[in-house]
C-alpha cells in the first residue's frame, strides 16, 4: 500500500475461496475444488492444517484450507469492481487513501471502501477529512491508526459531491506520476510533500493541487468563508503541510455540528432504533477543540446522492 509506487502487492497467496476440498468429500455441487490444484493444496496441508487442527473453533478445524476470516460480503462486492479505495489501517506515519485493483486479497491491516468515485477519493484525501481523523483516531506515539468505526463511520460527508471528481482525479493522477518518476511509494512521496526543505517542482505542484482539492471540498460543504491558511504547521504527528490550527479548529466545530444534525435526523427517521453499537464519545485534542460532552458522536450512515456510503463499506 505505502511502499510500492503502483500499490502492487509484493507477495502471492493461496486462496481457495469457499471451494469444497474435493468432489469425493463434498456433498455440495461446485465448479471448483481445492483438490483441482494439488501442488498448492499440498502446501496448505503441510503449513496450515497442523495449526488449524489445534484450534478451538470447529470451522477452523473442519475448513482448514479456507481463510479463517473470509469477509464474504467484501469479496462479493469486489466482483463488481475493477478498482477500490483503500488505506493502511495499522499504525502508520500518514493517512493516505489509494486507488488499488479490486482483484487482490487484502490483508488485515488494510481498510477497503468499495468505491472508485473520485469525489469520494477527493474528500478522504482532503485535509478536511484528515482534521477529523487526527481528532478521533488512535495513536501509537507519532503513528496514527485509521479505524473506520471512529474515523469514517462518524464523518459527515457533504450532501453534494459530484463537483469534486475533476480535482480528485487530477490529484490522484499527479501523485501517481510523481511516485512513478521517483520510483517511490506513498510514504516517501509524502515525506517530500511535508518537508519544508523540499522545493522540487513536482512536489510543489502536488502541494498546489492539495490546496485546490481542500478548497473544493470546503466549498462542497458550504464553508467557503473559512480561511484554510495552508502552510507547514505543527500537528500531533509533527510538521505537516496542511491547513492552519485555527482552520482545523473551526472545521472540526462545523463538522461536529453537522455530525450531530445528521445523527438526530437519522434517529428521527428510525435508522438507529435497533442498533446496539456504541458510538465513539467526543473528546478534546491537543488542538483544544471545544465539544459538547453531553452529545455523543454517532452518524453510522452518511447520505449522499441518495445512497448510503456505508452500504458499500466492508473492512477486511
Amino acid at each position: 500500500m505505502n511502499d510500492s509506487p503502483t500499490h502492487e502487492a509484493s507477495r502471492w497467496i493461496i486462496n481457495f475461496r469457499d471451494w469444497p476440498l474435493s468432489p469425493i468429500e463434498s456433498q455440495v455441487a461446485s465448479l471448483h475444488f481445492a483438490s483441482d490444484f494439488p501442488d498448492l493444496l499440498a502446501i496448505v496441508r503441510r503449513d496450515v492444517k497442523p495449526l488449524r487442527e489445534t484450534s478451538n473453533r470447529k470451522v477452523y478445524r473442519e475448513k482448514w484450507w479456507h481463510f479463517g476470516e473470509r469477509r464474504v460480503e467484501l469479496y462479493e462486492k469486489l466482483k463488481e469492481r475493477q478498482e477500490v479505495l483503500a488505506v493502511a489501517s495499522a499504525a502508520t506515519k500518514y493517512i493516505e487513501f489509494a486507488v488499488v485493483p479490486a482483484n487482490v486479497v487484502f490483508g488485515h491491516s488494510v481498510a477497503v471502501i468499495v468505491q472508485d468515485d473520485m469525489a469520494v477519493f477527493a474528500i478522504l484525501t482532503s485535509d478536511i477529512h484528515k482534521s477529523w481523523v487526527r481528532e478521533y483516531a488512535s495513536y501509537n506515539l507519532s503513528l496514527i491508526r485509521y479505524t473506520p468505526s471512529d474515523c469514517l463511520e462518524t464523518f459527515p460527508f457533504p450532501a453534494h459531491m459530484s463537483g469534486l471528481r475533476t480535482i480528485g482525479q487530477q490529484y490522484k493522477d499527479w501523485r501517481s506520476e510523481v511516485m512513478l518518476r521517483n520510483d517511490e511509494g506513498l510514504t516517501k512521496t509524502l515525506n517530500r510533500l511535508h518537508s519544508p526543505g523540499e522545493h522540487n517542482a513536482a512536489i510543489e505542484r502536488l502541494r498546489r493541487l492539495q490546496v485546490e482539492l481542500d478548497q473544493a471540498v470546503l466549498n462542497a460543504y458550504g464553508f467557503a468563508d473559512c480561511e484554510l491558511g495552508h502552510g507547514f504547521h505543527d500537528t500531533k504527528q509533527g510538521i505537516r503541510f496542511t491547513i492552519s490550527l485555527a482552520a482545523r479548529q473551526e472545521i472540526l466545530r462545523r463538522l461536529l455540528k453537522l455530525n450531530h444534525e445528521r445523527y438526530a435526523a437519522e434517529v428521527a427517521a428510525g435508522l438507529h432504533e435497533k442498533s446496539t453499537k456504541k458510538n465513539p464519545k467526543s473528546k478534546k485534542s491537543d488542538d483544544d477543540i471545544e465539544t459538547d460532552p453531553n452529545v455523543q458522536l454517532g452518524i453510522r450512515r452518511h447520505l449522499f446522492d441518495d445512497q448510503l456510503i456505508l452500504g458499500e463499506l466492508y473492512v477486511e
